[in-house]
């Protein structure tokens, strides 16, 4: 999308300003903070606005892949994954005692030969997360913000921890919660005893944390609940449960320094003041811009917030979105509404018949569309109809962008898989020439080749509909083809210990150019990771 009205909100003047790009660029990140905030594209350029100003320049870096701002200084971070430092150096955030109004690369991960693969900025602190899963900040430490168990401020980066899966601070957060397993572990100023752990509080221990969001003085949690997820609010050792967005459908939220916001599904964006106070008035914002069918996503700097159009989907969502205006290979009819049984089984993981005999007994033409447009798109036009009809089927939850889970069920569920992709095996020499080629199949299901890609969605209009199997004639490996129906369904691979990295990281650009695969993009950025991960 070009020309996105990204904006400027200023929470306590209740005014909304929009930014200024120089170049008409899809922006795909925001970070801010209070010196700076910072717009990354989708081609990873980076755009740097200073202070409150609503009028950026372009840096000079390339190939940004992640970035964060804190309060008065911001990190970035390349494909290389190298560090990169930029604003004022107070209390050794830059690890190299340096302040700059342009990035300079973080030497001290250079020299360790580290490569970095997330970056996040404290108020104060800088924390950058190997590819291997070990932590590293440098900072302001004065009450264990970093982690780190010596209460000084490190002018250098200090191992913290290692096994991260995940971590949170925030752009004017005196604090870090890291996840290791199941288990979240928050350090720093407004915690009890300047460490605790969050998961084992009452009121969190066994629910599932979503996100977390760290402000001044206290934290968000978004917490998975029974019906749609719930808010929580951490300060000071005790955990509160915000009872206003119960059964409101919360799905983001962010915290600054003296405000919080929460998006909720059907867009509306919710929000207090002074969010480190014990009482907080939530309010529905009157803003007018933001009282629209479109979707914002919301970013929390400190003094003021940056909400731009919401745009969070997936390679596979938007590949069965096409799907959904495919007519040709639908096999269900319900008020003459096309579907495929397959695609209606795997999100709700009934048998086909039953939905479509429970939909033409219980719902109208009209809902049905509603509900069949969820189904493929995950967009929620009527929350109520949608909810309806899917209680029936046991989902509690309406969310969207769901495909992903619903694919990785299904892709572990070898009994539901109806097709075979058979691969021809490698030939070695024989001085036989009649012995018959020998192939290796793999079960898959027939929908989603067809969603997926071009060459699959023409082959099944010309085959017979009984058809078992196709034979794969891309002249690739076997593993290679096992890890490209990998991706297919779960946009990432997992190489064994058996799989040569060298020839799938050769082979899947070519594997996807031969099925017509739609999100070329996302295949290649998938190679780009494995390249740097076996330095291949």
């Amino acid at each position: 999308m070009e020309n996105q009205q990204i904006q400027q909100l200023n929470a306590s003047a209740n005014t909304i300003t929009p930014y200024v790009l120089p170049e008409k660029k899809k922006i795909v990140q925001v970070s801010s903070g209070d010196s700076m905030s910072l717009f990354r594209t989708e081609d990873n350029e980076v755009f740097h606005f200073q202070s409150r100003s609503t009028t950026g320049k372009k840096l000079a870096l390339q190939d940004i892949e992640d970035l964060s701002c804190g309060y008065i200084h911001s990190l970035l971070l390349n494909s290389k994954g190298e560090p990169f430092f930029i604003g004022t150096d107070n209390y050794g955030q830059s690890g190299e005692n340096r302040s700059s109004t342009t990035p300079f690369r973080m030497k001290w991960f250079e020299n360790k030969k580290l490569t970095i693969k997330n970056v996040q900025c404290g108020c104060y602190q800088s924390y950058l997360l190997t590819d291997d899963d070990v932590l590293y900040a440098t900072g302001y430490n004065e009450r264990k913000e970093l982690g780190y168990q010596t209460k000084t401020h490190q002018k250098t980066p200090v191992l913290i921890t290692e096994g991260v899966t995940r971590y949170w601070t925030g752009n004017y957060s005196f604090e870090v919660y890291i996840e290791k397993g199941s288990e979240i572990t928050g350090y720093g100023e407004s915690i009890q005893n300047n460490q605790q752990v969050l998961s084992n509080l009452v009121g969190l221990k066994g629910k599932t944390i979503i996100d977390l969001s760290a402000g001044y003085q206290n934290v968000l949690l978004l917490v998975e609940g029974q019906i749609g997820n719930e808010v929580y609010r951490y300060r000071s050792g005790t955990v509160k449960k915000l009872e206003y967005f119960d059964k409101k459908f919360p799905t983001v939220i962010s915290n600054g320094c003296h405000h919080s916001l929460v998006r909720l599904q059907n867009g509306e964006v919710h929000g207090w003041d002074r969010s480190y106070d014990e009482s907080i008035q939530i309010h529905k914002s009157s803003l007018k811009e933001l009282d629209s069918p479109q979707q914002w996503k919301i970013v929390c700097g400190a003094w003021f917030s940056v909400v731009l159009p919401f745009i969070e989907s997936t390679p596979i969502s938007e590949d069965f979105k096409l799907m959904y205006e495919q007519k040709e290979l639908t096999d269900l009819k319900i008020f003459g509404l096309d579907a495929h049984s397959s695609v209606l089984s795997a999100k709700l993981n009934r048998d086909a018949e039953d939905i479509k005999n429970y939909l033409l007994e219980n719902s109208s033409k009209e809902e049905v569309e509603i509900f069949l447009e969820w189904i493929y798109c995950d967009t929620v036009s009527n929350q109520d109809v949608i909810s309806k009809i899917a209680l029936n089927f046991g989902i509690q939850e309406i969310k969207t962008v769901n495909w992903k889970n619903t694919l990785q069920r299904i892709f572990h569920d070898d009994d539901s898989k109806d097709f075979n992709i058979r691969v021809k095996l490698d030939e070695e020499e024989d001085d036989d020439e009649d012995e018959e080629d020998e192939f290796e199949e793999i079960p898959v299901h027939k929908f989603l080749l067809q969603a997926r890609c071009g060459l699959f969605r023409n082959m099944f209009l010309e085959i017979e509909e009984n058809a078992k199997y196709v034979t794969d004639f891309s002249g690739r490996a076997l593993e290679t083809v096992e890890c490209f129906i990998q991706y297919l369904y779960l946009n990432e691979i997992a190489l064994t210990a058996d799989d040569d990295p060298e020839l799938i990281i050769e082979e899947l650009p070519e594997a996807g150019e031969y099925y017509q695969i739609y999100n070329v993009n996302g295949l290649n950025a998938l190679v780009k990771k494995l390249q740097k991960q076996y330095n291949k």
